[in-house]
This record gives C-alpha cells, structure tokens and sequence, in this order.
C-alpha cells in the first residue's frame, strides 16, 4: 500500500478549517460539482459507519478548495491525446464466414431475385445480417492499437505552477488543488472496483532518493479514493534514462524505450495507467506497449494531471 496519510492533514485543513481560494487567496472557496467528490476520500477504511460519518460531516463543514472565479480560470478534461501502440495488432477472420460462402451466398441470392423478389429480399436481410456478424466478429479479433490519454487540464497557468510546486519543491499546500483537479475525472465508463486497477507510472529508486519523495505515490491514491478502484503496481521501471524534460517526441520515444518490466501477474483486464504530465504521450505509450507484450487482451486507458508542452 503506498504511504500517503501523512499528507492527509492538508487536505483536511483546506477542505474543512480554511474558508478562503487554495489557488488565489483571495476570493472565498465554493462548494463547486461537489456531486463529482467521493466523501469516502477522507477516510473509508473504518467501515460504513465512518462513511456515513463523513458524509454528514463534509456537509456541515466542508468550507471548498476553490473559488468560482479560479474554477472557472481552469480548462477541465480537454480533448484526449491519442498515441499510437507498436504491439502488433492481429485480425483472424472466423471460420464460419469464408469467400467461397459469401460467393455462395451472393449467387443464391441472384437467382432468387429473376424469380421472386420477396425471397430475394429476405435473403439479402440474411447476408446483411451473416455481414454484420463477421464484422462484429473481426472487431472482437482486434486487439487495442492505440491508447486514449485524457488530461485533467492543460499544462498551463495557473495548474502548471501547482504541479511544479508539488513535484519539484514537495510544497503540501498544493496537495489539496490536486485532489480538487483529481475530482473532476468522471469514473471510466464500465469500470469498478472488481474489474479494474489503477497503475501509476513507475520510477526508480535513484529518482525517489533524488528528488526526496515520490509525487505520484501521494496522488494516486486519492484518484483510487475518487474512484473506489484498487491501485497495482506490478510494473517496475528497469532503467535509469535521463529525464525527459526538455527532449524533443522522438528523443522521448528513444529515451524511454525499454524502461518498464512487468513483475507480478496482471490481475485484471482493465488497467487505468496515471501519470502527472503527458507531454507527447510517449512514457505512457511505452508503460502500454510493455503490459500488451505480456498480454494482449488487456483494455488499457490512460489519465493525466495535466497535458503539456515538450518543455515542462
């Protein structure tokens, strides 16, 4: 389980004992699309009693994280990034449906028409349908070829100098920000606690030692709080490339190739893959190829904080 309760304070203090904006302190916060935040985020693992508990008393205290105005100023769930996966996608064309029976099928339907064109029109309604069912057929045959990356927002003012404060200086008054960001990511369509896991992008040892802590092993499991979906980490990262700030897409794609290993058995069929900033999709994109080597049946979607330029 990562450790992530000793960041839980600032949270509380914002959401219950702070009246006034996270993000401009200026304007008063506002409860805004407080129907999007699971109440259980503060604390669930008690039992219902705890979240009946929360509940009751998020609506007496809980005093927002935003104001109107600085809501507003954000750009929530832009369009979604698209990268390409390089596994290779496979079509098997079903047994039942082969040329030779649509040949015949085509025939038949020729001879009927010269003779009775409602026998006619029932038999192409049949081959309609037998067409149908192979097209059906052969998209169940395709393995996912591209991955979906939906940010949160833009890596832009004014969420782009909160994820730097948070990354690079472990400033914990941004850590309430981000799970108010956190918060407006709708559940996944079809997914749920028993079928799904979230992975959070893995780093190394020698980044955690570098930058003193691990950003997205505290944010993570707020969007698995958000969510009521369990978070995997079955992926190691197995190198030490450079960082990849500042490199160009393809110097991005060469520099992470390789970089992850599947260590445990994959659990579920939908895997959530999160990160902090998608710049060209190309961590992400890997961290995909990497789990469909393994198995190539997977359903994978991707999450972002934010989605940036190639300098961030």
């Amino acid at each position: 389980m990562i450790s992530w309760r000793p960041y839980r304070l600032s949270l509380f203090v914002a959401r219950y004992m702070h009246s006034g904006c996270q993000l401009c302190h200026y304007h008063s916060a506002t409860l805004i699309n407080a129907s999007n935040i699971n109440d259980s985020t503060i604390d669930s693992d008690i039992g219902n009693l705890s979240v009946l508990f929360n509940r009751l008393f998020n609506q007496l205290f809980n005093k927002g994280i935003l104001c109107q105005r600085c809501h507003d100023s954000i750009h929530w769930l832009p369009k979604p990034l698209e990268v390409d996966l390089s596994y290779p996608v496979h079509i098997s064309s079903p047994t039942a449906y082969t040329d030779t029976h649509l040949f015949q099928s085509s025939k038949s339907s020729i001879n009927h028409l010269s003779t009775n064109n409602l026998q006619s029109n029932n038999l192409q309604n049949n081959n309609s349908q037998g067409n149908n069912s192979k097209t059906n057929n052969l998209q169940k045959n395709v393995h996912q070829n591209r991955l979906v990356i939906q940010p949160i927002s833009y890596y832009q003012h004014p969420l782009k100098q909160v994820i730097q404060n948070f990354k690079f200086r472990e400033d914990i008054r941004m850590l309430p920000i981000l799970w108010y960001a956190i918060c407006q990511l709708p559940i996944p369509k079809g997914c749920y606690k028993g079928n799904s896991v979230i992975l959070p992008m893995p780093t190394t040892n020698a980044r955690i030692i570098e930058r003193g802590f691990d950003p997205l092993s505290i944010i993570t499991p707020y969007l698995s709080k958000h969510w009521q979906i369990p978070i995997w980490q079955g992926v190691a990262r197995v190198d030490d490339t450079i960082s990849q700030r500042g490199l160009s897409r393809i110097e991005r794609q060469k520099n992470i190739k390789g970089a992850f290993a599947v260590t445990e058995s994959i659990p579920v069929r939908n895997v959530i893959l999160f990160d902090d900033v998608a710049t060209t999709g190309s961590s992400l994109q890997e961290l995909a190829n990497t789990l469909l080597s393994v198995d190539n049946s997977l359903h994978l979607r991707a999450y972002s904080l934010a989605h940036g330029s190639t300098i961030h």
